[in-house]
């Protein structure tokens, strides 16, 4: 008697990312995420609304690991070397996602947290929040 497998949303997109660094995103399906989880694609859905979803929480993923490491005293230049290169140690990491970086924002979710660490090293620049964050958005 076999046990069904066990997903939640953490799972699959641990999942997805291992797919996108061996396959690539022509190889992620729902389908091929499923053969992995050792689950039917179908049951994907009730964790995820399909392949665009899936996307987001990988760029999500990403970013989260980037915007959780800021360190929030750091003037403008620093504080863009330190996303530039925690970008990079993402894409390191998971090679794969880059094609859905490219083409994916992070969630306002996710980058809720770094809006006031941005606007707080370029005010002293001079530089208001909306140009702050299209500063931040372009190295993206």
């Amino acid at each position: 008697m076999s046990r069904r497998a066990r997903i939640d949303r953490g799972g699959i997109v641990s999942a997805a990312l291992e797919l996108l660094d061996e396959e690539g995103l022509a190889g992620l399906s729902m389908r091929a995420l499923g053969a992995r989880l050792g689950v039917k694609a179908a049951s994907l859905y009730n964790h995820v609304s399909g392949k665009p979803e899936l996307q987001q929480l990988i760029a999500d993923e990403v970013w989260a690991g980037v915007i959780g490491a800021l360190d929030q005293g750091l003037p403008w230049r620093p504080l863009f070397d330190q996303l530039a290169s925690g970008v990079r140690a993402g894409l390191r990491a998971h090679p794969g996602a880059a094609q859905v970086l490219a083409v994916t924002n992070v969630s306002a979710e996710v980058y809720r947290p770094a809006i006031p660490i941005i606007t707080r090293a370029f005010a002293a620049l001079g530089v208001g929040e909306q140009d702050a964050l299209l500063a931040v958005s372009s190295l993206s």
